[in-house]
């Protein structure tokens, strides 16, 4: 193993305990106050700590202590007011509200070998007041001017907010409401800075007060200074119509999307209408009379059809121009008493073979008229034509003789 990778391994064997804050976390403490930092970890067997240091980031970046090999020191800005809580953590003393910032503490260790790894670092941030954190130093309820959807009841709510606290994060304390029937309760939620009520329907109208919890008053360092709730008055029909308008705005928004998805599937449709390949074609036998032999190939060369051009007049052969299943036809009369007309279709499929299917018709006194159809299955390039398979045929245009065929679908 080289001296990266057990450097590595050294600084991975330093476990920071459930108890300690998660990395980034945000605490809070009131002026005056203690607050500490439970900072701990455990090590694996032969690690040894060389040196823990906590460092403060306010305006500038400062040392707050150091434990060199045991011995643990505070720096003289922080002289006093730092103690040491095994293994990693600090109570602060005295905090006042230029001690917000970020604190970091780093640890590094060796293990039996003697080979120092990387420190292993956490850190916080600290937000101390000396009074309820709020802005404009007064709590203020309100309505919202919109009501707000709630999937736990699948209803619209009127929606009254208490704040605005100015917490980094989930601030350290609740708030209750206490309605015009003198019921108190829970917020529903918190949401940049404001404790939300979502009221419940049909909505009682008067006034609805907002308090912090007395449970919660200790941790928000308002001192009883007579700003921990504030009075907001519902209008009745004022909320009715606002909740009449965010449901009728959501069942428009709902339209508009069902509507925008079946216009999506109409253009996805036509334009798979607009790329199909379309195939099909129609020849008939242009001469009155026509003898052919025997494997002769029959050509017709009065075209009524011939859509993507894939029969071709000059050979008589019908090329696929995609691979695709398709349905061709024909029909041969015969001319004369005692005359026949015997026409197969034939193909270069390798997947259908040579000899695909035929019709026989055998003329006595008078005109008879043979047909055949089918399903083939061609992949592109390959060819489909008609061809006499006995010793002579007689064909007649006026019955008529024919032949056709189209796509039925790609693949």
């Amino acid at each position: 193993m080289n001296s990266d990778s057990k450097s590595q391994r050294s600084a991975q064997a330093l476990r920071w305990s459930s108890s300690s804050p998660n990395d980034g976390q945000v605490l809070y403490a009131c002026a005056g106050g203690d607050v500490t930092l439970p900072w701990s970890y455990a090590l694996d067997q032969g690690d040894v700590i060389v040196s823990t240091e906590w460092t403060f980031q306010g305006e500038s970046q400062q040392l707050v202590a150091a434990s060199i090999h045991g011995n643990f020191f505070a720096t003289p800005s922080f002289s006093g007011r730092v103690q040491l809580v095994p293994n990693a953590g600090l109570v602060l003393s005295h905090v006042t509200p230029e001690d917000s910032g970020n604190y970091s503490v780093a640890v590094t260790l060796h293990d039996g070998s003697g080979l120092i790894g990387i420190p292993s670092r956490r850190s916080v941030t600290l937000q101390v007041a000396d009074d309820l954190m709020i802005a404009d130093h007064e709590l203020q309820a309100g309505q919202q001017a919109e009501a707000e959807y709630d999937n736990s009841t699948d209803q619209w709510h009127a929606v009254l907010t208490c704040g605005r606290f100015t917490y980094m994060g989930d601030p350290p304390l609740a708030v209750e409401w206490l309605t015009p029937e003198g019921k108190r309760l829970p917020s529903t939620l918190y949401s940049q800075g404001f404790f939300k009520l979502f009221l419940p329907n049909p909505v009682t109208e008067g006034n609805y007060t907002c308090a912090i919890t007395p449970s919660s008053q200790q941790h928000s360092c308002a001192h009883g200074n007579g700003h921990q709730q504030a009075t907001v008055e519902v209008n009745g029909l004022t909320t009715r119509l606002a909740l009449l308008e965010a449901q009728l705005r959501s069942e428009s928004i709902q339209k508009n999307a069902v509507i925008n998805e079946l216009k999506a599937k109409v253009e996805s449709l036509q334009m798979s209408c607009q790329a199909t390949t379309h195939v099909a074609f129609s020849a008939r036998l242009k001469d009155s009379f026509f003898t052919v032999t025997n494997n002769q190939v029959i050509i017709l060369r009065d075209v009524l059809v011939n859509i993507g051009h894939a029969y071709d007049t000059s050979t008589g052969n019908f090329t696929a121009p995609v691979t695709g299943t398709y349905y061709f036809s024909a029909m041969a009369a015969p001319y004369g008493n005692s005359k026949s007309a015997n026409v197969n279709l034939r193909s270069d499929s390798a997947e259908m073979g040579d000899f695909v299917f035929n019709s026989y018709a055998f003329a006595e006194s008078h005109t008879q008229t043979g047909s055949l159809q089918g399903v083939v299955r061609l992949q592109k390039g390959e060819r489909v034509w008609l061809n006499c398979y006995s010793a002579n045929s007689y064909l007649w245009s006026v019955a008529p003789t024919a032949f056709s065929g189209f796509l039925l679908y790609e693949g």
